[in-house]
């Protein structure tokens, strides 16, 4: 009877330690000095099967068009049948005063696709499998990574992903801490944290 006891109080402590570790939360594993966006799309899985993909970063500095492939799967062959575009519009906009845009290329049945909308892109990541496809769908609501671990942290619970993202507010200039469920099928829930850090500090 005795060691069955000690048997079950060693289950009931490791099952609390458990739990307790389950409801922490963890730096997100990316910094900003690394151009984490791209880095995040490297772990992309498509929804469904397409012959080839591409997920692909368009910049033009000074008068200088460059596509390059962050990740891609499938086919590569097929990459012959595709015709680069120019002035390319895409999603996750940036590079101010140049720009750049990220976009996708799928091939199926020989038809060449341009993705280049944010639902397009959703619709591309369909399940979300994991941490980096949750804060890429974050970002297309307007939510960012920061140094700050307010604006970057997360933990696994119930099946869904918990993220600590940061959203920027211009004028003034404030950031704000919000909580942010995304379950597999992609759904989100959001509940702002408040803001932890307000001027012109935020910039730095």
């Amino acid at each position: 009877m005795r060691h069955i006891l000690f048997g079950l109080f060693s289950l009931i402590v490791l099952n609390s330690c458990w739990k307790k570790e389950d409801s922490k939360f963890q730096k997100i594993p990316y910094k900003l000095s690394d151009n984490y966006k791209d880095s995040l799309g490297t772990k992309i899985v498509p929804n469904g099967n397409h012959q080839y993909w591409a997920y692909m970063i368009y910049s033009y500095n000074f008068g200088k068009e460059k596509h390059k492939i962050l990740s891609q799967g499938g086919d590569t062959l097929q990459k012959q049948f595709i015709k680069t575009e120019t002035n390319v519009k895409g999603f996750f906009e940036g590079c101010y005063p140049n720009y750049c845009c990220n976009y996708i290329i799928t091939i199926n049945n020989g038809k060449v696709k341009y993705l280049k909308s944010k639902q397009d892109f959703i619709n591309f990541l369909g399940k979300i499998d994991n941490l980096e496809e949750a804060v890429l769908l974050a970002m297309t609501y307007g939510y960012l990574l920061d140094n700050d671990f307010r604006g970057s942290s997360y933990r696994i619970k119930d099946d869904s992903y918990e993220l600590h993202l940061m959203k920027f507010h211009e004028n003034p200039p404030r950031k704000e801490s919000v909580e942010i469920k995304i379950n597999q099928k992609g759904n989100i829930q959001t509940k702002s944290l408040g803001l932890y850090c307000k001027g012109q500090k935020c910039f730095e």
